[in-house]
């Protein structure tokens, strides 16, 4: 279901059921959706309950050879041994669940890339084992694989905190290089949201913005005439 399909059940339920008449924006009603969403999944994650594959999502980008920091005082020629790969893109931030980040690395054919803190891979890099899987840290938001310069391309799989983010990331054509979506509409953009969690987004959005649903009594089948005339 698209983002403009939540926001306008969630609009739904505040005209037919909420006891007051208060006008929220679209993007208003996003930031409760997103922010009820995230809450959600945490939960879900921080409870070790299982996550539903509908609620992630999936993209592919481009790497680049280039130097692992952002210090400018060391010139490019004194670092040619030490270039690694990096994102061109910048990672979009993930749900968090217990003790890490709802997200995984992966290369186009499948092998996952292992994260590491970039003080962890200083000492694992040594270890016969760790050292042969490919290795990688994030770092300033991008994605740096430590162990291979021969990447063109590697995927990643997340619980995204902000769905919507997807619409600021280029894609690539067939020949490899990066086009943007001229017709991208944040309206149309996934939600990334199971179905089973849905009432529970919706009621949590609706906490947050401090709504009571009033739910209409039902008298059609009310055994007390009085109230059924």
């Amino acid at each position: 279901m698209t983002i403009g399909q939540h926001i306008s059940n969630l609009r739904g339920l505040i005209n037919v059921y909420g006891r007051t008449k208060e006008s929220f924006t679209d993007q208003a009603l996003y930031e409760f959706l997103k922010t009820a969403r995230a809450k959600v999944l945490e939960n879900l994650a921080r409870d070790f309950r299982h996550i539903s594959e509908w609620n992630y999502s999936t993209i592919c980008f481009k790497l680049i050879k280039t130097k692992a920091h952002n210090c400018n005082c060391i010139p490019d020629y004194l670092e040619q041994d030490c270039l690694v790969l990096k994102s061109e893109i910048t990672i979009p931030q993930a749900i968090r669940g217990r003790n890490k980040s709802l997200i995984n690395f992966f290369t186009v054919g499948g092998e996952k890339i292992a994260l590491y803190t970039e003080q962890e891979w200083m000492i694992f890099k040594n270890d016969d084992i760790r050292s042969r899987e490919l290795a990688g840290s994030i770092v300033d938001g991008k994605l740096i694989i430590w162990n291979n310069k021969k990447l063109k391309v590697a995927k990643l799989t997340l619980l995204a905190a902000d769905p919507a983010v997807f619409g600021d990331i280029p894609v690539c054509n067939n020949e490899g290089e990066y086009v943007t979506n001229e017709c991208y509409n944040v309206y149309d953009q996934d939600f990334y949201l199971d179905e089973e969690l849905k009432d529970a987004v919706y009621r949590l959005s609706l906490d947050l913005m401090k709504i009571t649903l009033q739910i209409p009594q039902d008298q059609t089948n009310d055994t007390n005439q009085a109230i059924k005339n």
